[in-house]
């Protein structure tokens, strides 16, 4: 009879070991996963700040993009009326 509330006793304090593990670890897992969501959330954040200053970025490079082709056409154009020019001036002088 001893033995066997020995043997309870030592499945309790097995028990109370092993349930004070299991909360200790539950308890772990449950700060990892509020970690973990917390880190998304930042990792979310900065992949939209990622994008709007990618965003803004392409804008800007779009914008200097047209304007360079606008200066280009603009010097095309020049080009076209100097050679126009010089082909009149050539005439003159062939003439």
């Amino acid at each position: 009879m001893e033995q066997i509330i020995t043997e309870f006793a030592g499945l309790g304090i097995v028990g109370l070991i092993g349930g004070y593990l299991f909360t200790t670890f539950m308890k772990e897992r449950a700060e990892e996963r509020k970690v973990n969501m917390e880190n998304q959330k930042e990792d979310r954040e900065l992949f939209r700040k990622s994008v709007e200053t990618f965003t803004a970025n392409s804008k800007t490079y779009a914008e200097t993009i047209g304007s360079l082709t606008v200066r280009v056409e603009n010097v095309e154009e020049g080009i076209s009326r100097t050679e126009n020019k010089v082909d009149k001036i050539l005439e003159k002088v062939g003439n």
